[in-house]
């Protein structure tokens, strides 16, 4: 295995890493003996294989220094597997050949950072006018993937398992987090040979636990006392983007069998903050608000009766988070530490941090070593408690001031990046989206300006407007807008030295462009949305139109019908009518002839002739009678009313 530079060595290293957790998922020793096996297999039978060369033959070849207390358990899994023998502690290479397994993942690990590489080279030169060498775009991605708090906590006394990067390239975080940022959102093979790297970073740093094999091992009863910046972070009152990501911690250490705590002091810390906000009288003056989450209030739209609800509720939005509110211990007199030393120490790493924030990180430290009883321990497991911040500063001063490091002494702090990174290796398959939320938290820190440079342009800011030189709406705009913040990273690509109260104006300017182009698009938005109403409502009432017509249609033919029906019953009951009145006539017509007969007694010849010429006459009388205007009028009327009736009742049975 051979690679140009330790960097390049270490970043590929991680994807294989993740490749071998992939196909052989044992363990986390396991994962590193394929490595180990390339190196002894080099040894001639009979050789003594000698722990301190295996470490430095696999830091030239896979970049990676592995604690030598690892590499011992390294070496055990492997005589077991026959290619070494163990003789009184020494081990010896035993005779047969051995050819690698990792050859084919080595060529495609390398083709996954080569085609990294690649792009952020790309995307700093076409985004940024910036030119970076494959080896300064190497370091740069390794530093990224390095924070720098996990590495002092999972540090030991023989260094970082990773190769020292020296002077990475100016203003690498940010241009890397953007890069990273983009490529995530858009998704994509760019974005999953991300996801490989980070998880195999995740998985080298299991390598340096005082003991590897029991980072599978739930928790024991152990408290974990959560600070103030991530308890706003996960009630969603600052740095809304790493919301999900706290969320998923909080989850995690639930599930671990973990408990959920918070210091009393923390607690009204936050109480403080929500009432100062919610008795101002409003939040879009432009006086000095109550630091973050003052500005994170503001740029989102929120009002004091927001901070006012929030506050009401906090008791019950942490318990619905399955937190629980302590007071810190007693036992000062047996447990107690010099408490000025450790408060100079918090003083010298977090100065930009208020002075009553730094008292209440010293509360919490010294009551988890009450907790503790003053003792150390050597696994995270059982241990009854921590603290875990989101500061560096206060991960710094607690080591210095305890000496704690990884390989003696569990710490008494630790970061919230580096407790994911813990539980996650508890259990890859039960968090799989975490790495991804890890990567896009650590984007969010660097894409957003450090307190030394958010306080400088604060500071001029506040002076240009004293000044008049901006009006308090410009003032507004450039300290809460969002665009703001994105605006001052672009020009110093979150630099502190490279900031000029001279580019304030063009800032102001991009701001205001940003507004007017969202305005733009909003009302393009609008003019869309209309349009497309309107067609939708044109298309509707031609619908209804054509389902109109059809209906009368339907409906002039159904009474259409219903009018034939009626008119013929009331036809038929006329015509009756005409018969029913004739009846009687015709029937004295034929009486009076019979009777005639009767009297006369003259010949049949004659009768036959006089009754004949009686019945046309009578005949045409009763024509003329029937079809004048008191039969034929009386049944006309009769028709017409029949036939009104019977629709009528049509109508209402049939509708």
């Amino acid at each position: 295995m051979s690679f140009p530079t330790a960097v390049s060595r270490a970043v590929t290293s991680l994807a294989i890493l993740k490749v071998n957790w992939d196909i052989r998922r044992k363990d986390y020793i396991d994962n590193f003996v394929p490595f180990a096996l390339d190196i002894i297999g080099t040894y001639e039978a009979g050789t003594q294989v000698v722990i301190p060369e295996v470490q430095t033959a696999m830091q030239n070849q896979c970049g990676i220094r592995v604690p030598q207390a690892a590499l011992n358990l390294i070496l055990s899994r492997i005589a077991k597997e026959g290619l070494l023998r163990k003789e009184y502690g020494l081990y010896i290479r035993q005779p047969g050949s051995y050819e690698s397994k990792q050859l084919k993942n080595i060529e495609s690990s390398k083709l996954l950072v080569s085609s990294i590489i690649s792009e952020l080279i790309s995307y700093c030169k076409d985004t940024f006018q910036i030119t970076w060498t494959t080896s300064e775009a190497e370091e740069a991605l390794l530093n990224f993937l390095e924070v720098h708090d996990t590495d002092i906590l999972i540090s030991s006394s023989e260094g970082s398992i990773f190769p020292a990067i020296g002077k990475s390239p100016k203003n690498s975080r940010f241009l890397v987090s953007s890069y990273v940022h983009e490529s995530m959102q858009k998704g994509g093979p760019s974005a999953e040979a991300l996801e490989t790297v980070v998880k195999g970073h995740m998985l080298a740093c299991a390598i340096v636990f005082p003991n590897p094999n029991s980072i599978m091992r739930k928790f024991e009863r152990t408290n974990f006392y959560l600070d103030t910046k991530f308890l706003l972070r996960l009630i969603g009152l600052q740095d809304i983007g790493m919301q999900p990501a706290c969320q998923e911690l909080v989850d995690m250490i639930y599930q671990k069998q973990g408990n959920l705590r918070v210091f009393s002091h923390t607690v009204n810390e936050i109480h403080e903050i929500l009432e100062a906000i919610a008795n101002r009288s409003a939040l879009t003056d432009t006086d000095e608000g109550y630091g973050e989450v003052w500005d994170y209030l503001i740029s989102h739209g929120y009002t004091p009766s927001t901070a006012l609800l929030i506050n009401a509720k906090l008791s019950k939005t942490l318990s619905d988070k399955n937190i629980q509110s302590d007071s810190v211990p007693g036992g000062y007199d047996k447990f107690g530490v010099d408490e000025v030393k450790l408060q100079k120490l918090l003083d010298e790493e977090l100065s930009l941090l208020r002075p009553e924030g730094r008292r209440k990180d010293l509360e919490s430290i010294t009551a988890i070593y009450r907790l503790r009883e003053g003792k150390y321990y050597h696994e995270f497991e059982k241990c009854p408690a921590f603290f875990v911040t989101t500061s560096k500063g206060v991960i710094l001063a607690a080591s210095k001031f305890f000496n704690t490091n990884m390989s003696d002494k569990i710490p008494l702090c630790l970061t919230d990046a580096f407790l994911t990174n813990l539980l996650w290796l508890k259990g890859p398959d039960q968090a799989k989206d975490l790495p991804r939320q890890r990567l896009m938290c650590s984007c969010i820190t660097w894409l957003n300006p450090n307190e030394s440079l958010w306080y400088k342009y604060i500071a001029d800011i506040k002076k240009l407007r004293q000044d008049s030189t901006i009006t308090d709406d410009d003032y507004y705009l450039l300290r809460y807008s969002l665009h703001a913040r994105e605006e001052l990273m672009e020009h110093t690509l979150g630099d502190d030295a490279e900031f000029k109260s001279s580019s304030i104006p063009d800032i102001l300017n991009a701001v205001k462009e940003h507004i007017r182009e969202e305005e733009r698009t909003k009302a393009q938005v609008l003019v869309s949305e209309a349009e497309n109403k309107a067609a939708v409502l044109s298309s509707s009432l031609e619908i209804v139109s054509a389902e109109l017509q059809k209906k009368q249609r339907h409906d002039i033919v159904r009474l259409l019908k219903k009018a034939s029906i009626s008119r013929g019953i009331a036809r038929g009951i006329s015509i009756s009518l005409r018969i029913l009145l004739a009846l009687p006539m015709v029937c004295g017509i034929v009486t009076s002839i019979l009777g005639l007969v009767s009297i006369i007694r003259i010949n049949t010849a004659l009768i036959v002739i006089i009754a004949v010429a009686s019945i046309i006459g009578d005949g045409l009388y009763a024509y003329d009678w029937l079809k004048g205007t008191i039969v034929s009028n009386i049944a006309r009327r009769v028709e017409v009313k029949t036939h009104r009736v019977i629709l009528r009742f049509l109508k209402h049975i049939f509708g």
